[in-house]
């Protein structure tokens, strides 16, 4: 099994070994917020071709399988109460991503995105 995670606020990058499951992470350098990871078993862990901690809130991993390579992007949106440029860079940064994971026609590739939208606050007067 395979299961993208969110808020795993763990501080900069790299993998985790709990129990018979490897964490791979992205976290900030300096602060305890957001976070994503990837949970892989045994089995996907010797399918890991690569992965990479694009940001806190981005990071990708390959796998080798009998279908072809597999993509998984593991994602965790800005809310809304994140500042326009914070998350206009967020977006732009997805774009690369996605358009860097190598396509090749006929051969299987597949990209996967899981991607949390965090909540929209909303504030009401009484």
């Amino acid at each position: 099994p395979i299961c993208c995670l969110s808020e795993v606020r763990w501080l900069e990058s790299g993998e985790e070994k709990i129990g018979s499951y490897t964490i791979l992470y992205s976290g900030s350098a300096d602060t305890r917020f957001a976070g994503v990871g990837i949970a892989i078993d045994r089995t996907a862990r010797a399918a890991l071709l690569t992965y990479d901690a694009v940001s806190s809130r981005i990071m990708s991993a390959r796998f080798n399988t009998r279908h072809g390579k597999l993509t998984i992007l593991s994602v965790y949106a800005p809310t809304n109460d994140s500042t326009d440029d914070a998350k206009g860079e967020f977006y732009e940064t997805l774009q690369h991503e996605v358009r860097a994971v190598p396509v090749r026609i006929g051969r299987g590739g597949v990209l996967l995105v899981s991607m949390v939208l965090a909540p929209v606050t909303i504030m009401a007067h009484v």
